[in-house]
């Protein structure tokens, strides 16, 4: 935490002997609590950190940053808003061989299902929104996207949770590059 910016979002690269190569301090443009909760590295060797930043109006967008793995630089980060201008967080990263980017995390896109899960494809370049997809359980209540990875053929396996009823359900999904389900 630094004064007058709440809690900051810290990256640190290590060498093979443990010493610290590179640490990156980034804080959200309100200057409030920012969380990084989950990391890769993509195939040429750039750090991205997915979280979320917490606005001046006290909701939260989803915060990912790329930076460069060799000196921790930031090269870019983008603020997700799901859409209704509530909460909205990332949980899981994955990078694909491509150096495009998959994240899942939890959004407020629809005013009547709560939270939903989310499952996007970044543009490794920028960030931007390449595709994405939400899950809604059935209950129209809190649904989130927790894990994200690659299978070998490249496929995308996401994992959370959705409300089907008063408890929540395991989601699985899988996605092809081109997010064909």
């Amino acid at each position: 935490e630094t004064a007058a910016q709440g809690l900051n979002l810290v990256t640190r690269k290590y060498t093979a002997a443990g010493t610290v190569a590179w640490t990156q301090t980034l804080s959200g443009a309100a200057n409030l609590d920012d969380q990084g909760l989950a990391i890769t590295v993509d195939a040429t060797g750039n750090v991205v950190v997915l979280g979320y930043e917490t606005l001046a109006n006290g909701t939260t967008n989803m915060l990912v940053a790329k930076l460069a793995g060799s000196n921790g630089t930031l090269v870019w980060s983008y603020s997700y808003d799901g859409g209704l201008g509530g909460n909205d967080y990332g949980f899981g990263i994955a990078a694909n061989a491509a150096g495009d980017l998959l994240v899942t995390g939890q959004v407020e896109n629809n005013a009547a299902q709560g939270y939903n899960a989310l499952v996007a494809k970044l543009a490794g370049i920028n960030g931007t929104v390449v595709w994405a997809d939400f899950a809604n359980g059935l209950a129209n209540a809190d649904d989130g996207g927790n894990a994200i990875t690659l299978d070998a053929a490249g496929n995308i396996l996401a994992a959370g949770f959705v409300r089907n009823s008063t408890t929540d359900d395991i989601w699985l999904r899988k996605y092809t590059d081109n997010l064909d389900r």
